[in-house]
């Protein structure tokens, strides 16, 4: 089966421009509609255009991310078109299963890809043991309170280790009293060779509903560069991905942050075979090549009207 796409933006804010969308849907086999919420009256019309339709999402799109809360109108929404799909794709299992409260017919996971001819495993074959190692974090602005909120360890981690230092990838400025730490401005196109000059990626993070449901991209991509990974335990996304010794740490205290951090600042081999071991795992399972297969694989069982 080949496939061919045209793509669309969804109109943000004109009701007029959407339901003239959806009205366009007759024209193609499958409808593939990703994360924007729309009036019910809107997903109606895009129902009864539609041969077939997906709906596909990576958030928790009904809930606040500032303060979990639920958005009455968001829900209303997303019910609509999650009882209306004929598939829903969650980009893990607890995205996938919460879809069935809302009515959904079908719900399958489809993880993120990764491009591995973009990320690159990181070098070992020289590395210095005495060497700066480098605690690395790439995100956005609205995610640094979760690297200050462990402040003490990073802190503690510097005093033990002179040469421990972190680098962060942001877009704004940052600094933490008493840690040696690099702030440097988030560029899509240095991002690959900047995450490769990490030793260890962290990811700590809130103990909230939004983060239970997210999908660690950060994880995913630390580990197409080949690097061990200390996160916290929140989600089972996370605890399906860090595999304790295998290709990385979970840490759900200050005390086994450092002590994790600690082992891999200490042995480089510890770095190698657990970073290799995260490589392998997205090799096999988030390839570009590897995600694509199964989209294909569903589109075919779409539209055979297969289960």
């Amino acid at each position: 089966m080949g496939v061919t796409a045209e793509v669309e933006e969804i109109p943000r804010h004109s009701f007029i421009k959407q339901l003239l969308l959806a009205r366009r849907a007759k024209n193609a086999d499958i409808v593939f509609w990703q994360k924007r919420l729309v009036s019910p009256i809107v997903v109606k019309y895009l129902r009864h255009s539609a041969k077939r339709l997906i709906y596909d999402f990576d958030d928790l799109v009904p809930f606040s991310r500032h303060n979990n809360a639920m958005n009455r109108k968001k829900e209303r929404r997303f019910r609509a078109i999650v009882s209306k799909a004929d598939v829903v794709i969650g980009y893990n299992n607890f995205l996938s299963n919460f879809t069935y409260q809302y009515g959904a017919r079908k719900g399958v996971v489809i993880p993120n890809a990764i491009d591995l001819s973009r990320w690159h495993p990181k070098l070992y074959d020289n590395a210095d043991p005495v060497r700066k190692v480098t605690l690395g974090w790439t995100g956005t602005d609205a995610h640094l309170g979760s690297i200050s909120s462990l402040h003490n360890v990073w802190k503690r981690l510097a005093e033990r280790f002179s040469n421990m230092e972190m680098k962060v990838l942001c877009n704004g400025s940052f600094a933490l009293e008493g840690v040696p730490l690099n702030c440097k401005t988030f560029s899509v196109e240095d991002e690959p060779q900047d995450v490769a000059g990490f030793d260890i990626g962290i990811m700590p993070s809130k103990a909230d509903l939004w983060y239970q449901a997210k999908t660690p991209l950060k994880v995913l991509i630390y580990f197409a560069c080949g690097l061990p990974v200390v996160a916290s335990p929140v989600g089972s996304s996370i605890r399906e991905l860090v595999i304790d010794g295998v290709n990385g740490f979970l840490a759900g205290s200050e005390d086994e942050w450092v002590d994790k951090l600690s082992m891999l600042i200490e042995d480089v081999g510890l770095r190698r075979r657990l970073g290799g071991n995260a490589r392998k795992m997205i090799e096999e399972k988030f390839s570009l090549e590897k995600v694509l297969g199964l989209y294909k694989e569903l589109f075919e069982s779409v539209m055979n009207g297969g289960n």
